[in-house]
């Protein structure tokens, strides 16, 4: 077992990972945020968490929140803010047959074959400019 010390320094740094990750796709033309905000019509807190899903294709609440608000000092519970920013979001990219599924009781997820669809769409994007 991993002591608190231990366990806090793994976020840290597993945190500043995610961090340098997304810098350095910005710096590369690589910003998923930015192409999904484009391609899908999203604001900045709905790319952020349905960037988070293609990536990983299930994220629970508290990665989700950390998505949207990570480095901001907020409540933990933001779970009705995160409900509605997917509420918004599914309709924008179900034209593109792209689905978000509830994960009851952990999060929401999205399939294999709609985060395939979802990389094809960005992928159509970027070799359009």
């Amino acid at each position: 077992m991993l002591d608190t010390v231990s366990r806090d320094r793994i976020e840290y740094m597993e945190a500043e990972i995610r961090w340098l990750r997304d810098k350095i796709a910005k710096l590369e033309g690589r910003d998923l945020v930015a192409r999904s905000r484009a391609v899908f019509g999203l604001t900045v807190c709905e790319a952020s968490i349905f960037t988070l899903l293609v990536r990983c294709g299930t994220a629970d609440f508290d990665a989700l929140i950390d998505a949207v608000y990570e480095g901001r000092d907020e409540p933990r519970d933001l779970l009705w803010a995160i409900r509605h920013h997917v509420k918004r979001i599914r309709p924008k990219v179900a034209r593109h047959g792209v689905e978000i599924e509830t994960a009851f009781g952990v999060g929401y997820r999205m399939s294999d074959e709609a985060r395939a669809k979802a990389r094809a769409a960005l992928k159509r994007e970027m070799e359009a400019v």
